[in-house]
């Protein structure tokens, strides 16, 4: 099974929410968890097993900032981004991360749910 890193801010709604939809569809996820992007850095920069995917959620401008200083660790991974919001600048700026798959912060996560248990080989 492929393993899943996963970088957000642990008290958020939306951490909560992205957890629950990810163990709806795939309820044996091996999911690491990392909040702050030291941690993500330090766990990004030894070689990732065969089909690690890493889940990024950045709920905030400045949060997306921050996955931005460590853009170069980013391109050697598949990544799912959930951006802040559908803006123009803020999608612009999430496309720089070259996500396999990009989403929003607001929605419900059935959608990363489902792209990441296709990402991970899983059935829903």
């Amino acid at each position: 099974m492929a393993e899943v890193v996963m970088w957000a801010k642990p008290a958020s709604d939306s951490c909560w929410r992205l957890q629950q939809a990810m163990q709806e569809a795939i309820p044996h996820i091996g999911l690491e968890m990392v909040n702050t992007i030291e941690m993500l850095s330090e766990r990004l920069k030894y070689p990732a097993k065969s089909g690690q995917v890493t889940v990024l959620l950045a709920c905030t401008d400045n949060e997306l900032d921050e996955a931005l200083t460590i853009n170069g660790l980013l391109k050697e991974t598949r990544l799912i981004l959930i951006v802040p919001n559908s803006s123009r600048d803020i999608v612009a700026k999430g496309h720089l991360l070259g996500p396999r798959y990009l989403s929003y912060a607001d929605g419900d996560f059935k959608d990363v749910a489902a792209v990441l248990a296709k990402m991970v080989g899983a059935a829903i």
